[in-house]
């Protein structure tokens, strides 16, 4: 499994993306094997899943995965036989010879983009944002181009799907996460984005002006897996790393360093218990996520673990947005 999600309409399903391109999803209710899942397929995704969402509303909804090959689908999640919607992510010119229009194929040059990393906007499920294994972050949607005027092909869709491109890290992008206030417009940090990377360092950059407003560089010498902001408090965001440690950054506190750190899943000299699977040493955290109330956190670790951590209270006392105009300055 390398991608896992919550079914935000069906909280007692769960969805998740395999190593060889299959979307699987579970029903706790029925079984412990998966309830359903996709055919491996050239219509499907035939390279490792690094995101799924459930998107849409409770009685119309569709399940979005996103593939190493750059590749974007959309799934009827009561028929995963094969997606409603391929969309592949390129950043070069596709055909536009009428024969080739009328045959419904395009063409791709070498700026596929590669995805190592996927979220969804919570406001606008239309738009999403992908990390790419060229350390770019870049910003797309999903709508049709052809919404926007009979004037435009289907082939063309599949060019314009990008709506911004930044450039700053230097290795691949581990993950992305869209602020929580993004889709309170009136909010000054509605525009405000988080990625990690395995170039040591998190990123917080401003989509609208495509500037990245600070870059915070790990203590550590191992890459930073995952970060996700505190779904409560404005400022705060939490990163995990490969040597097995926590931090939890407050930007509204300390623009430089974190105000905690943990390591949950420390390097051990000795075997870990063979129950687990792996005699590795190292535990290192992949991926973490925060608790609805923004009190705890949740990190899996190396060897199939998972790891709840309590906050303190002081991270959790309420912070004003105009902390965060020294970061405009």
């Amino acid at each position: 499994i390398t991608a896992a999600a919550v079914h935000a309409f069906s909280p007692h399903c769960y969805i998740g993306g395999t190593q060889v391109g299959q979307i699987v999803i579970w029903d706790v209710r029925a079984q412990l094997t998966p309830v359903s899942r996709s055919l491996l397929s050239v219509q499907g995704h035939s390279h490792p899943i690094v995101g799924v969402r459930a998107v849409g509303t409770q009685h119309a909804h569709s399940l979005l995965s996103c593939s190493r090959d750059g590749k974007l689908c959309t799934w009827n999640p009561s028929k995963l036989s094969e997606p409603i919607d391929q969309m592949p992510l390129s950043l070069g010119k596709t055909s536009t010879a009428a024969n080739e229009v009328a045959a419904g194929a395009w063409k791709l040059d070498d700026s596929t983009v590669s995805a190592t990393s996927f979220w969804v906007s919570n406001s606008d499920v239309e738009s999403f944002m992908v990390g790419s294994e060229d350390g770019w972050v870049h910003f797309g949607s999903r709508k049709s181009i052809s919404d926007r005027g009979p004037s435009h092909s289907s082939t063309e869709r599949r060019r314009d799907w990008v709506s911004r491109s930044l450039q700053g890290h230097t290795a691949p992008v581990t993950a992305v996460d869209f602020h929580p206030a993004a889709d309170d417009t009136k909010s000054s940090l509605s525009s405000l984005v988080v990625s990690s990377s395995m170039d040591y360092s998190c990123r917080i950059w401003d989509r609208k002006s495509g500037k990245a407003l600070l870059v915070l560089d790990a203590e550590s010498s191992e890459y930073i897996y995952d970060v996700r902001w505190s779904p409560t408090q404005s400022g705060v965001f939490a990163s995990v790393d490969g040597s097995g440690l926590l931090q939890v950054w407050d930007l509204c506190a300390n623009l430089e360093e974190p105000i905690a750190d943990l390591l949950v899943s420390p390097c051990h000299s000795a075997p870990v218990d063979a129950s687990v699977g792996s005699q590795d040493p190292i535990r290192g955290l992949g991926c973490v996520s925060w608790s609805g109330d923004g009190k705890s956190l949740a990190c899996g670790d190396s060897v199939g673990r998972v790891h709840i951590v309590g906050l303190g209270s002081e991270i959790n006392e309420f912070r004003t947005e105009s902390s965060w105009e020294q970061l405009y300055n």
